[in-house]
Order: C-alpha cells, then structure tokens, then sequence
C-alpha cells in the first residue's frame, strides 16, 4: 500500500489587524495553516502489493488461484485372461524319430531333443499393448505323458518362450525344471519393464530323457498325451497402455498448504464478508473420474480455521463432483456454499487435500504413468462486508508493519503557541469506497507510543499520543471532496511543538454489505491557528 504524505511548510496568512486609538505598534490576528496530513489509500496500490487482490472494474476484489497436478502413477489394469493349451508327444517328438518306433508295441524310449513347437495365443483384449511397471505372468506345465520333459543333464532343459505375434520379437524366455511324467513346474517372472503386444506366440522347446528305461506301449493314446499348459497373470500394474478399459482406481493424494501472499490491514471486532463469491475449479483429465476435494481456510495468528461445505454442511468432503475426460468445469457460488465465511476469517493460507478417482468400461485409452489429472482453484470474493452495529477498526499496515509518517514541525514554535487564541482542524476527504466511517488522527513525538496505543481503543494514554477524533467521513463520489471541521484547544497542538511528530490513522468502519468496496480513500488535514501577535512576539522573532 503506497502512503503519500507531502510535507508542506505552514502558511501564515494575515488575516486581520486592529489599530488602538493612540498612536503605537498595533496588534496583529494572524490564521497559521499547517497542512499536516495527506493520505492516500488506493484500491489499485493496494492491489499491486497483495497478489491476492485485483482491481475489477474499479472494486477490490479477492483472487486466488491455486494450482496443481498429480501424476497418474501406476496404472491397474484387468488382469489378461488366462490362456491354456497342449502340446502333444506326437508335436514335441521329431517326426524321424517317430517312425523308427513300431505300433503297438512296448518299448524303451531314448532320450531325445525335442522339436520347437509355436503355440499362437488367442489375442488378449484386456489392452493392444503394454509395458508393465509390476505383476507377474505365471507359467504352469503339467506333464501328462509317460515321458521326461527337459533334460538339464544334457544341457537341454525345457525351455517357454515367448515372441510378439506381430514382429517375432523375443519378449521373455523362462527356463523349466525337467518335468517328470505326472508332475507339475511353476514359473513365475516378474513383469517389470517388460513390454507385451496383445498378440504373443509362445515356443516350447528343449530335450526329453525318454521314458527312462521304464517300458510304454507306443499305441495312439502314448502320441497323444499333452504337455498341458496354463497361463495366468496376477497384481498387474503398468507404466504405459494402450487400447485398454481402466478400473476404477485411486492416484495419489494432493495434499499441500497454500500460503496466500497477503497484508491485511489490522482489524479490530468481528467482520463478515457478504459480497457474491466463487470457487471455480477446472480439472483437466485424460480419462473420466472422480475428485474428493477438502479445503480448509486459516488464519495462523488466532488459529482460526473453516472448512468449506454447503449451507446445509454434513457431506464427508468439501466437495464430491464427477469428471470427465478432457476438461470439467465445477462452479460453487456463495449462495450455495460457506465461500464468504472462508474469506470472513482473513485466512493466510489454504490448507487442501484432494483424493481422486479414475477409471471407465465404455472404452478404451491409452495412458502412460506420466499423464497428468490437473487441478486449478480459482477463489474470488467481492470485498464487501458486514460490521455489524458495532462496526470495527481497521488499522493500515504496509509490509506488515503500522503505517506511520512523520511530519517537520520547525514552523510551529513555543512564541506561536503562547500566543494561540483559538483553532480548527479542518479534514479533506474523498471516499468512493460505499463505506462510512470515522476516523482518528494519532501524533506522537515518539514513534514506540505510537505503536503502544494504536491498538488501544478504548483506553489510549493520552499522555503519550494526541487524538484527533473525526467523527464521521461519509461516502463522495471519486472526485469531489467532502469535508469536516471542529475546533480544537490550544493543548491539543502542544504536540506540534517537537521539530518532527509521528502521525499515524485508524478507521472506524460501518457497513451493512450492500455495497462493494472500491475506489480508495484521500485524507487532507489542515491545522488552522489563530494567533495574537504583539509588539513582544515581534521583537523576540527579530532576536
């Protein structure tokens, strides 16, 4: 807030003489005028110093926009189905080795390398592609024949790999302990960083240790006994998807305390904003959603907090809304929500959590663990207020501190004072702000007792500072002033009499909130002293 005060030297003004009958020096009326006071408080300085302040067509107004952004994280997805397929002696023994054993007949089977066998897997519709960030694909073989499945003694173990349908790129090779007919291997492989296609192909390949030399009748039911084979996947998290639906899933929090960058004024009784208020919040999202919003104001001095809510209140969050993909647009209007009460307690700082949703069957996206829910609060509140029958005092401050300005008092002498007949201070105002007010004028010689009674109200010491009470500035337009007078007692400007003074303003307020705050306020004050000067004040001026 920009504080003007032009010190303007005190003109003395002949204002009128007398002559005695006789012959002699006559006496002189002389009118001092000290301008001692010129304030200006405007609306738009105001505003270029506190960034949650803005001019709007003239009236001040509240504005705030916090913004934020989560990360979606990593993304669940539904589990790709299972897949289960067989493959039989008569695919996995080579087609040479088959015709050297007759029908029917008993025998010794050898151990032998298997022929690599592709299995095309039915494509997944759960996703068209994806990198996975965490779960695991799980590859169980069950071997339903009479026969040894790999054979690690001859460096040929059992081997599933599996290849892209679509560009034969090796994706993941696993390596099965050998199988003994009738049991059962589990492979499990962690996922992570690993990209799919939705179309994969799956090879089997490796050695067989033969049937061990146990004897097997080589009759139809030996060709066709399967290596089963079933495919699952479980906890699958990825960092990037395509063509996929999306469960309904939590991201993480946003939960953070926005310190507003604000100078009150200093205020002392109750005030309550009363203006049209608004929290506008836009949410821009790839995919649709959900947003748990909580917003709590708070004034740290006195540790006073409001959570927003409707009118009505009970609701477990601030606010519950539905998103959309791309952007949605929430407006919550002070005829529906506590806005104004938030606003009413001068809040230094919004403290806020938002929890949040995502997830849609209808269709498919694709996402990647960088992509953003992005979230703007835009909070604005006309500065009009209610004081209530009491009304309240408002105390300037600038950059955290009592507005003081000195004042050069050189021209105000004891010879002047002594002579003092009579006075007036005389106010100069301009005040556009649709708000009445009174008004007191603190001097000081000291700038401590100042600070020392500007927040006594009731009981200053007036030992320490002189007040000057103006009783009532009323509302003008934005360029005709209006003014006030009374009359003042000679000890009233002893205070005049120290070579600088401190000066410093406090407001008495009164509002009923059916106007908005605008404008700004310009004081000019005028000391006007009446003095008897004599031939002795004359002679004691020339020594």
């Amino acid at each position: 807030m920009k504080r003007i005060l032009l010190y303007i030297g005190a003109a003395i003004i002949l204002a009128g003489c007398s002559f005695p009958g006789d012959l002699g020096l006559p006496s002189w009326y002389t009118t001092m005028r000290v301008i001692f006071l010129n304030d200006i408080y405007d609306m738009e300085e105001i505003a270029e110093e506190d960034s949650a302040l803005i001019v709007q067509n003239g009236e001040l107004v509240f504005m705030e926009v916090i913004e934020e952004s989560q990360m979606l994280g990593d993304i669940e997805i539904f589990e790709p189905g299972e897949r289960d397929f067989q493959l039989t002696v008569d695919e996995l023994m080579p087609d040479s080795l088959q015709n050297t054993y007759p029908p029917d007949t008993w025998l010794v089977i050898p151990s032998f390398g298997m022929e690599p066998t592709i299995e095309e897997l039915t494509p997944y519709s759960e996703f068209a592609s994806a990198t996975f960030s965490s779960g695991l694909i799980n590859v169980s073989l069950t071997n339903n024949t009479a026969i040894g499945l790999g054979n690690q003694a001859e460096n040929a173990p059992l081997m599933a790999e599996i290849f892209n349908q679509y560009s034969n790129e090796l994706i993941l090779s696993l390596q099965v302990e050998d199988i003994l007919p009738g049991e059962t291997s589990l492979v499990e492989y962690d996922l992570a960083g690993i990209t799919f296609s939705n179309a994969l192909n799956i090879m089997i390949a490796g050695g067989s240790t033969g049937s061990g030399g146990e004897l097997v009748y080589t009759d139809d039911s030996f060709f066709n006994s399967a290596l089963d084979i079933n495919i699952t996947y479980e906890n699958i998290y990825v960092s990037d998807i395509t063509g996929a639906e999306i469960p309904v899933q939590e991201i993480d929090d946003i939960s953070d305390i926005y310190e507003l960058e604000i100078e009150y004024p200093e205020i002392i009784g109750e005030i309550a904003f009363t203006g049209y208020s608004e929290i506008n919040i836009t949410v821009n999202s790839i995919i649709p959603g959900e947003i748990m919003l909580d917003l709590v104001a708070e004034n740290s001095d006195d540790s006073t907090t409001v959570m927003l809510q409707t009118w009505e209140g009970g609701g477990e969050h601030s606010l519950t809304a539905q998103i959309e993909a791309g952007t949605t647009e929430i407006y919550l209007t002070s005829d529906e929500y506590n806005i104004n009460a938030l606003i009413s307690i001068l809040p230094d700082l919004f403290d806020y959590d938002v929890f949040c949703t995502i997830g849609d069957t209808t269709q498919t996206y694709d996402l990647t663990s960088e992509d953003e829910v992005i979230l703007d609060i835009s909070i604005s509140s006309q500065i009009q207020f209610n004081t209530g029958e009491n009304g309240l005092w408002i105390i300037p401050q600038e950059d955290g501190e009592i507005q003081i300005s000195t004042f050069d008092t050189v021209d105000y002498e004891q010879e002047q004072y002594d002579s003092f007949r009579s006075g007036s201070l005389k106010l100069y105002y301009i005040n556009p702000t649709g708000v009445e007010m009174a008004a007191q004028i603190l001097v000081s010689e000291q700038e401590q007792f100042i600070l020392d009674n500007i927040y006594e109200i009731v009981s200053p010491d007036t030992n320490e500072v002189q007040i000057f009470d103006i009783p009532l500035i009323e509302t003008t337009n934005d360029s005709i002033f209006g003014e006030v007078e009374f009359v003042i007692q000679q000890y009233e400007t002893e205070v005049f009499l120290e070579d600088s003074v401190f000066i410093a303003t406090r407001f008495y307020l009164f509002s009923e909130g059916l106007e908005p705050l605008n404008g700004g306020i310009h004081m000019i004050g005028e000391l006007f002293l009446e003095l008897l000067i004599n031939e002795d004040l004359i002679n004691e001026e020339d020594n």
